[in-house]
């Protein structure tokens, strides 16, 4: 049958044969890689008679394509998942040194994402908003602990430094090959405002990625419904009258819209989430 023929390939590293049930033929070429074992390549012809060295030539020619083709892709996989897990440590090592918002940055890659996927953002847009969300504070390793873990409020200077976050995060990711525009572009400007009065470049509208919009109003929003020690985590109504109240000032007017209704959607499984965050 199929499999054993398909197995003999393998191990035999040589082309198996068997005729088809409409008298023709169908031929088993093993993939390797590396001397690793792939796949194997089937390849059906109407005539029952042996194969030409041409076509045998032909045959083993398209199956070390396809076997490169496999193995690249593996490696490509490989890559991929490494740089992820990459992110999501830098990420921790983020919430570390603030331990007062451990799994924000998480919460606002998914809240970030939901966004983008109710936007209809293509699939590489929404994975480059995650990245972006996941490291949109990663210039706060730079900020002094004096300032970065203060309960209270800060005075003029420190408020200075803490907004330098996000010059110093988009120093720290723009030279990491494999994140695109849309990720640095999150890290940059999450606390540029609609009306022009945010930070670091003073963008409004816009002016400003929508990645990087939506990663602004998820914060804020993840910020107002938990609890931090110079705070209690503000109730739904109150978040959302601040989410409205901010609208077409902080935050693009859409964009608040569409959060909001997504919240009455789903607002308690994601509440769920920000407890969690709380309780680990």
């Amino acid at each position: 049958g199929e499999p054993e023929l398909a197995l003999r390939a393998l191990l035999s590293g040589e082309l198996a044969c068997c005729r088809t049930r409409d008298g023709g033929q169908a031929v088993y070429a093993p993939l390797f890689a590396g001397g690793v074992p792939v796949g194997v390549l089937v390849v059906e012809r109407d005539a029952d008679e042996p194969l030409s060295p041409n076509q045998h030539r032909t045959i083993s020619t398209v199956g070390t394509q396809i076997a490169l083709s496999a193995e690249n892709l593996r490696l490509l996989d490989g890559l991929r998942a490494t740089f992820d897990s990459a992110v999501e440590a830098i990420a921790s090592a983020v919430e570390a040194r603030d331990g007062y918002t451990e799994s924000h940055c998480r919460r606002l890659a998914i809240f970030s994402v939901l966004m983008a996927e109710r936007l209809g953002l293509p699939d590489e847009q929404v994975e480059a908003i995650r990245l972006g969300a996941l490291l949109h504070d990663v210039g706060k390793i730079g900020i002094r602990d004096e300032v970065l873990l203060k309960p209270g409020r800060f005075d003029a200077q420190e408020r200075a430094e803490m907004e330098r976050h996000a010059e110093l995060g988009h120093r720290i990711v723009a030279p990491i090959h494999g994140l695109t525009e849309t990720t640095i572009a999150c890290v940059r400007y999450h606390h540029e405002r609609w009306d022009g009065r945010g930070y670091p470049d003073g963008l409004a509208g816009d002016e400003i990625p929508l990645a990087a919009r939506i990663v602004a109003l998820v914060d804020v929003w993840d910020a107002l419904s938990t609890a931090r020690p110079y705070k209690r985590a503000y109730s739904q109504e109150r978040v959302m009258a601040l989410l409205r109240k901010g609208r077409g000032a902080a935050f693009d007017p859409a964009l608040v819209d569409l959060f909001l209704q997504i919240l009455e959607e789903e607002g308690e499984d994601m509440l769920r989430l920000t407890s969690a965050g709380e309780d680990a």
